[in-house]
């Protein structure tokens, strides 16, 4: 059966209204999820975690722009660009590793991996898509895979370096 113009026009005007409401979704709970995501992942370094030996280190300096996530010699920083009605642009998480164990350093050894976090909305709620990674996931799930990348940034540095993990 062939889809007459009212059903078009009133299908048409319900994925209207869907993204409306993405939208004022998005500009009104973007930036706290943003601030949800940092501190999901703070709560490695709050709560003691380790990996090779290493504790993980929460260092905010927010008043840079830049907070970040250390395991020994390497990061993960988290940025943006500042809002734009009220939504955080460019968020982005860089893994790097660091010069002189101060903060991040742009020009480390290892090659930095950069992570774009593109904010929208799935069901009810914001996540995160990342085009790197091809995948669409929520602050809990997306502070875990930052945790990984990052003991795996941190095991291929040491392993570049010649170091081995603390036994």
């Amino acid at each position: 059966m062939t889809e007459d113009f009212d059903q078009f026009a009133q299908q048409h005007s319900r994925n209207r209204e869907i993204e409306q409401h993405n939208r004022e979704s998005l500009a009104r709970e973007t930036k706290p999820e943003w601030a949800v995501l940092k501190g999901l992942v703070s709560r490695f370094a709050l709560d003691g975690k380790e990996f090779g030996g290493h504790k993980f280190e929460w260092s905010p300096y927010s008043a840079s722009g830049y907070e970040f996530l250390r395991l020994k010699d390497v990061a993960v920083t988290f940025s943006d660009r500042g809002d734009r009605n009220g939504v955080p642009q460019t968020c982005r998480a860089r893994f790097t590793s660091e010069a002189g164990g101060v903060g991040p350093h742009v020009g480390g050894r290892q090659p930095p991996l950069e992570w774009s976090l593109d904010p929208v909305i799935e069901g009810e709620s914001v996540a995160w898509s990342i085009p790197e990674l091809r995948e669409t996931l929520s602050s809990a799930d997306l502070a875990e895979k930052i945790a990984i990348e990052l003991s795996k940034y941190h095991a291929a540095y040491e392993e570049a370096h010649g170091r081995w993990p603390a036994v």
